[in-house]
């Protein structure tokens, strides 16, 4: 993930006001349980200062919000990093935020996954102690798949805690308050096939008091929404990928109070059910077929929020999420792994797979979808100039990436970025990184 902001005064390297750019990345051992959430830094695009790690930069590294040292201690893992800049102009200006999901296990069996934040006030060399942001409600977060096993001597928790979460993200708005979205599974529990929930918190930046959480949205992603590959991962018909329900979270520049916000996120509402486990076939190589009759429909949904987060409903009348994508409802095509960004007038684009062109819903392009009515209807175009089968990404087509990415300059011209297997064979597994631009 990469963001952009300006040095604040004080670092030993930077003039404050400089110019400068924030990438934060996963870094794992090849061998051993050590990992880490590192943070580079640039200000030219070419040049990247590289993190240290402890001991070697005592006590915590640099360029390091979080670093697990325990090798042969795989009880912890550190994921999915997300980052944002402070560019209100007040007083925490060119802050830098880096949120992640902390899975712990006991017995290699998973037990938690909290979402925390670091945030750095030198430009990313060093950073503050981590703090939990879930949030706490016993109506949104009644269930738990297990209690924590291991646990600190101080550390308790408790029933509302809503710490079974992940693919975070974050943004700062205007006057600097801090939204973070993520999913969480807490809302049924096994009853539904733990299906997720969008969840939104808030946190203040000069109390890092947390507010929240806000339910953006119910998503029908559970174990029983969707076939599996044969890892047990959920996966789309005629794919063996591991799928998510995930999208993110953008601010709307044009609204001056900074209270306009929008999510995007995909399901299989639209979709046949599939009692777990509903495994696609693996034979003949590269088909992945479901059952006859049966069809994953995935579709990409937004909803928006007027008021800071706390109440959302869907950008036409009514409350529930909107439909994206313009193909024909039911078709049996699926979209999936969108991402949203919004525009300085306000246009709100949004980009996404999508099989809609394939006959046998197997070969998929990347569309953008624009609005400029603030979400009510959309004009969709194809940015991708061929089609992938997926089946021929990297480790054998189980997986092809978690996310997709895009930003909107500040003329309106939008940048894509995506994966997808073009090069792949049959007997060549291969993922590439593409990027397309779509000009106003």
């Amino acid at each position: 993930v990469i963001a952009f902001g300006q040095a604040r005064p004080g670092g030993p390297d930077l003039s404050a006001g400089t110019p400068v750019a924030y990438y934060a990345y996963l870094g794992v051992s090849a061998n051993f349980c050590e990992h880490g959430i590192f943070v580079s830094r640039s200000t030219n695009g070419l040049l990247w200062e590289q993190p240290v790690t402890p001991p070697q930069a005592p006590p915590k590294g640099l360029f390091t919000p979080v670093y697990w040292d325990s090798a042969e201690n795989c009880n912890v893992f550190n994921d999915k990093p997300w980052l944002a800049v402070d560019r209100s102009g007040g007083p925490h200006n060119g802050r830098v935020y880096v949120t992640w999901s902390r899975f712990t296990f006991a017995s290699h069996r998973y037990t938690s996954s909290p979402i925390l934040m670091a945030y750095s006030d030198d430009n990313a060399e060093t950073w503050s102690a981590p703090i939990e942001i879930n949030g706490f409600s016993p109506t949104l977060c009644a269930t738990h798949i297990s209690r924590r096993v291991v646990r600190r001597r101080d550390e308790v928790e408790e029933s509302g805690e809503c710490n079974e979460s992940q693919f975070s993200n974050v943004v700062v708005a205007p006057d600097g308050t801090v939204y973070i979205a993520f999913l969480n599974q807490q809302l049924h529990g096994s009853a539904d096939g733990l299906r997720n929930q969008y969840l939104v918190t808030k946190v203040n930046p000069d109390t890092l008091a947390v507010s929240g959480p806000y339910q953006a949205a119910t998503l029908v992603d559970g174990r029983n929404d969707f076939p599996v590959n044969s890892l047990n991962q959920a996966t789309l018909c005629n794919s063996n990928f591991r799928f998510n329900s995930g999208g993110n979270i953008a601010l709307d520049p044009s609204d001056p109070t900074g209270h306009t916000l929008f999510l995007v996120f995909a399901d299989n509402r639209n979709g046949s059910s599939f009692p777990f486990p509903s495994r696609v076939t693996q034979a003949p190589p590269d088909s992945f077929s479901c059952a006859a009759g049966t069809t994953t429909d995935t579709d990409v949904f937004v909803v928006k929020s007027v008021d800071g987060g706390a109440t959302w409903a869907g950008p036409a009348a009514g409350p529930a999420p909107l439909r994206v994508n313009q193909d024909t409802m039911g078709n049996g095509k699926d979209q999936w792994f969108p991402f949203v960004s919004i525009g300085a007038d306000g246009r709100v684009d949004v980009m996404f797979y999508d099989r809609r062109n394939d006959f046998s819903n197997r070969l998929a392009g990347v569309y953008l979808a624009r609005s400029s009515d603030h979400g009510v209807t959309w004009t969709e175009t194809r940015v991708s100039s061929s089609y992938s089968n997926m089946n021929y990404a990297f480790e054998d087509g189980l997986f092809m990436g978690d996310y997709n990415g895009m930003a909107t300059a500040p003329g309106g011209a939008s940048y894509l970025f995506w994966t997808d297997a073009r090069n792949g064979t049959p007997g060549i597994r291969q993922s590439d990184v593409f990027m397309g631009v779509v000009l106003p």
